[in-house]
Formats: C-alpha cells, sequence, structure tokens
C-alpha cells in the first residue's frame, strides 16, 4: 500500500514541477527514443510556453493551489519540505524543464507506459528520489554502471542517468525494472521518432499535446468491430492518428483536434468530409446565453452530410427503406450553422437541452418530421411537436429544433449570449463552462463523489471555460 502511494506522490510531485516552471525552448526530443514504435498514446508538455503563461497574479494563484494539495497528502516534513523547494524553484527536482516532458502509454490492453524527461541535474533528481523512498519505506536510489535505479515495486520502476530519467509502468506481465533499464540504454533504433504523426506533433506550438493512434482500438473488440463497419472495406483504424493540443489563449483554455491521415486510403476519405462540414458562421451563438453548461456548433452541408451517413446508416440496417428515404430528406435539408447546448441542469427537470440548425428547404423537412414521428408526435402548432411530455421538436423560421423546454420555438435573444467570435471560422467547435458547471448544485454533488475531481477541484475553479475546436482545414498543415 505504502508503495502504491509513493507512485501517487511522485506523480503530484511531477506535476508541481509542471507546473510552477520557468524554462526556456526546446528542439524534438531524441530521448522520445524509449518509446514504443507502436504506442498507442503519446502527451507533450512545453513547459516553456505553460510557465510563460503562469506568471503574476495567475502563476501565483496556481501556486498556492499545488501547495494547498501538497500540504493535504500526508507527506513527511522532509518530503514536504523538498516539494516546496520545486514549486518556488523547479530547477530543484533535476530536471531539464527546457525540454519537453513525455507521458506515453505502449499499449491499453497491457497496461504499459511511463514517462520520460531530460535531465540538467541528475545528483538533484536523485535526492528527490530518495526523499520519497524513505517516505515510502522503500531501499534508496541504487547505481548499476552508468545507471541509477529506484524500484517502487514489481510494475513501477525508475531508471535515469546524466541525461534523462524513464519513469516504466508494466502492470501484467516481465521485469519491469530490466525493460527500463533496457530502454534507457538502446540506441536510437525502431521508435515513436520515426513516426510522421508524432514528427507532425513535435511541430505543434501549443502548450501541450496528445497523439491518439488509431491501433488504440482493440483488435477484436466489440469497439473494434463497430468503428471498422463504418470505414470502407480498406480502410482500417490504424490508417488514423488524432493529435489534440490544449493551449491557453486570452485567459481561455482551447483544446482543438486534427485527425492525422497516415495512408493515401485515409486521406482520400477524410476529404469526403469537406463536402459535409463548412466554416462556422456564428449567428446562431446569438441565441445561446453566455451562462450555458455545454455548447457545441458545426456548419452542415446537407448533400454532403446525406452521401457521409447514409451509406453508413444502410451498412447498419437499423432503418427500413422508408425510414432511409425520410433520413435522407432530413440530411439534404439541413444546410448552414447547427448549434447544440446545455443551459442549465436542476434537480426536477434534469437538464436543459436545445438544439437549432438552419434548413435549406422548410416544406420538406416538416414532411420528414411528422412521418419519422409518426404517431409518438403530438402537434402543437404547425410543424411543431411534443413528443413524450417533455421533448419538442419542428420546424419554424427556417430552422430545426429540439428542445426539453420550448413547446414552440421561440426564436429570443438572451441578455448576454454566448461569445460568437470564439466559434466562427471553424469545423467543429464547443465550449464548456467549468465555473458553471463546478457552480452547479446538483453537479457539484456528483463531481463531490469522485475522489479524482475533489483532488482537482482548487486548480478546476481557475478555470472560466473550456474551448475545444476542430479548425478549418485551411488552418490544418
Amino acid at each position: 500500500m505504502k508503495k502504491q502511494n509513493l507512485f501517487r506522490q511522485m506523480a503530484l510531485s511531477v506535476a508541481v514541477v509542471l507546473l510552477a516552471c520557468l524554462a526556456s525552448c526546446s528542439d524534438t526530443p531524441k530521448y522520445a527514443r524509449v518509446i514504443a514504435k507502436d504506442a498507442h498514446l503519446v502527451a507533450s508538455i512545453n513547459v516553456k510556453q505553460m510557465a510563460e503563461k503562469a506568471q503574476g497574479d495567475n502563476g501565483q494563484k496556481v501556486n498556492e493551489a499545488l501547495l494547498k494539495q501538497l500540504e493535504q497528502q500526508g507527506f513527511s516534513a522532509e518530503l514536504q519540505s523538498k516539494a516546496k523547494e520545486i514549486v518556488n524553484d523547479p530547477a530543484e527536482a533535476g530536471i531539464d524543464l527546457r525540454k519537453p516532458v513525455l507521458v506515453f502509454v505502449d499499449d491499453m490492453q497491457k497496461e504499459t507506459g511511463g514517462m520520460v524527461a531530460a535531465l540538467h541535474d541528475a545528483d538533484k533528481f536523485a535526492e528527490l528520489c530518495n526523499a520519497m523512498a524513505k517516505q515510502g519505506g522503500l531501499d534508496p536510489v541504487k547505481q548499476e554502471d552508468d545507471v541509477r535505479t529506484l524500484a517502487i515495486d514489481d510494475q513501477v520502476a525508475v531508471a535515469f542517468n546524466d541525461d534523462m530519467m524513464l519513469v516504466y509502468a508494466n502492470n501484467k506481465h516481465g521485469d519491469v525494472m530490466a525493460e527500463a533499464k533496457r530502454r534507457l540504454l538502446a540506441e536510437e533504433g525502431e521508435s515513436v521518432l520515426e513516426r510522421d504523426d508524432f514528427k507532425q506533433m513535435c511541430k505543434a506550438t501549443s502548450d501541450a499535446q496528445l497523439l491518439v493512434s488509431g491501433q488504440v482500438i482493440e483488435d477484436g473488440s466489440v469497439d473494434a468491430e463497430k468503428f471498422k463497419e463504418a470505414l470502407p472495406a480498406d480502410m482500417k483504424p490504424e490508417d488514423f492518428s488524432v493529435l489534440v493540443e490544449l493551449n491557453s489563449e486570452k485567459g481561455q483554455l482551447v483544446l482543438s483536434a486534427q485527425l492525422i491521415c497516415l495512408t493515401d486510403v485515409a486521406r482520400k476519405e477524410v476529404e469526403k468530409y469537406g463536402d459535409a462540414l463548412g466554416s462556422i458562421q456564428g449567428d446562431l451563438m446569438d441565441y445561446v446565453p453566455a451562462s450555458s453548461l455545454f455548447v457545441l456548433s458545426a456548419n452542415l452541408k446537407g448533400d454532403g452530410l446525406k452521401e457521409l451517413l447514409l451509406p453508413v446508416m444502410k451498412k447498419q440496417g437499423s432503418l427500413s427503406s422508408e425510414q432511409e428515404k425520410l433520413a435522407g430528406q432530413v440530411m439534404e435539408s439541413l444546410k448552414g450553422d447547427a448549434v447544440l447546448s446545455v443551459n442549465s441542469f436542476d434537480l426536477s427537470q434534469g437538464p436543459e437541452v436545445f438544439l437549432i440548425a438552419k434548413v435549406d428547404d422548410e416544406k420538406q423537412m416538416k414532411e420528414a418530421v411528422a412521418k419519422l414521428g409518426g404517431a409518438a408526435l403530438e402537434e402543437v402548432e404547425p410543424g411543431q411537436y411534443s413528443m413524450g411530455g417533455n421533448t419538442y421538436l419542428g420546424v419554424k423560421n427556417g430552422m430545426f429544433y429540439v428542445s426539453s423546454k420550448q413547446p414552440v420555438l421561440s426564436m429570443t435573444k438572451p441578455k448576454e449570449a454566448a461569445d460568437a467570435s470564439r466559434f466562427k471560422g471553424n469545423l467543429v467547435c464547443g465550449e464548456l463552462n467549468v465555473k458553471g458547471v463546478m457552480a452547479n448544485p446538483l453537479l457539484q454533488g456528483m463531481m463531490q463523489a469522485n475522489s479524482s475531481v475533489r483532488t482537482a477541484a482548487p486548480l478546476l475553479k481557475e478555470i472560466d471555460k473550456l474551448d475545444y475546436v476542430l479548425v478549418d482545414r485551411d488552418k490544418v498543415e
């Protein structure tokens, strides 16, 4: 039990270093050679930018929150003192934060992975390791030739030399220490450094990046089979990677995603999305309250949407031929911006959900909605229906809508609307109101039941809104 606590303490200490640090720029991390070429996940943290953006009052707030978390961990006086030194001067950890810190998962199913970073002072890092070892009742750091090691337990090991450190975890099999040493001493050979998608991640200028390989979808699993059903016959999940970037801009956190095609077949298929999505215009955001807990927007091109989605629906065989025809009519009619928002959440009514989308052929859309809904729909006004008592949908003023609150569409602008400028020009853009979620009594109770959320709460309170973006095709390399 002590060993597991020690590993959590090490993870927290590393987080302290990353969030409190001051560092300068770096090149492609050659020490990524310890990461397997077919790794499922690789995350890179641009310490320099995080540090620069954490200056002034905001940086002080982060430091205060981190120190408060440290006080609650039950560290020994020695380890507590060492951790505070690191908050005030990250160089005391011995980690060279001028270069990116990489966290990786080699295999999600086998639960293997770890963290790698450059060192500027191996002796200082050894001091940190020994302080944590003493706290957990473990043997101190050992010197083995040119490598120093710390055994956390039979599943987690630390190995480092004068240049770099590796924390390696293998939760199911094998000699974890032997593998950590092997990777540390190995020459450059086959590694993630050879992958085009990793090279593209290294070019990113955001604060942090996460690269997710399509190989994360386990072959033979239910998820893999469903995913493959939606793909053309000659395509595989490993033909794609997803690059997720986290960046801080003007006091806001922005989460963006980019699909990376690794084969020519994949590139040709993704080009079809260009006929289904356009750049968001943003005018519908005028009807979304700024206080909304969650907002998601896209610009839809009906004909392209039909060509993209209808073959998938036919392949799944979930609709009759008549339903497929009606679904095609619905898709064809959707032309322009579409917005989904969760405006509020309370105990008596649950979430207030609102979906609105521009339509090109209002008459065709009205006919399709009425036929698809059938006997389940009760007409409130021409073209507008109630379904199940608390779900309303219909077509009015060139708009298709679904609402959990509005029986009849009312295009009334709120006193303060969501910021449309953050949505314009993107293919898909969303916003999570973190402060709104944290302040909601019902959601707050749910979050308090989760230990991870409770631990992160002091830091989450410093976040206003979190945006997630799929940028316009013209802005993507």
